[in-house]
């Protein structure tokens, strides 16, 4: 289908016999119809990211963007044709009916742009979240080390205690530099 819509709107680009805004009027019926099969490939059950359909809703709205342009011209083509009444409502409610569809898109387009918007700052708060878990699991880490080595520090206070304790009970026994027995600084030998 693409194919043979393509060489129709190159056939009516190429044929003589059509003044260039007859041509052109052509194509664009051409290419509507051609474009109305564009949006149909590719269904939402597909399960895919929108990306496709995305990028087809993107062209669809610049294409709809110039049908006000279009409908401007209208009313000067209507008069200049002398158009009767039944011709002229056809040309107007065509015109209409692609208006509001470019409207819709347009809407659309802006609703998905403040969409994506909010997917950043979510995106962004989501960011700034997992920041915070990480530095809020390094400050309860760096708790536990401080409150370890609070006890340690009174370990140490308390084993220096003892060990002071010891020395002031038996200056010579406790390593308190004291003489050993006999005054030799040595040990006896034990009785055999």
């Amino acid at each position: 289908m693409a194919s043979e819509a393509g060489q129709r709107i190159g056939q009516a680009l190429t044929e003589a016999g059509r003044d260039e805004r007859e041509t052109a009027l052509l194509v664009l019926e051409l290419a509507v119809g051609w474009a109305a099969g564009a949006p149909v490939g590719g269904a939402p059950e597909t399960g895919g990211d929108g990306a496709d359909a995305l990028a087809v809703l993107s062209a669809l709205d610049e294409a709809l963007a110039e049908v006000p342009a279009l409908a401007g011209a209208l009313p000067v083509l209507l008069e200049s044709a002398r158009a009767g009444g039944r011709l002229r409502r056809s040309a107007e409610e065509q015109t209409a009916g692609l208006a509001a569809p470019a409207e819709r898109v347009t809407a659309e387009r802006v609703r998905l742009e403040g969409l994506r918007a909010g997917e950043a700052e979510l995106r962004a708060r989501i960011a700034e979240h997992e920041e915070l878990r990480r530095e809020a699991a390094e400050l309860e880490r760096l708790t536990r080390l401080a409150a370890q080595a609070e006890a340690l520090r009174a370990q140490r206070t308390e084993i220096g205690a003892r060990l002071d304790a010891l020395r002031a009970r038996d200056p010579r026994g406790a390593g308190g530099g004291g003489r050993h027995p006999a005054g030799t600084g040595r040990h006896r030998a034990p009785a055999a």
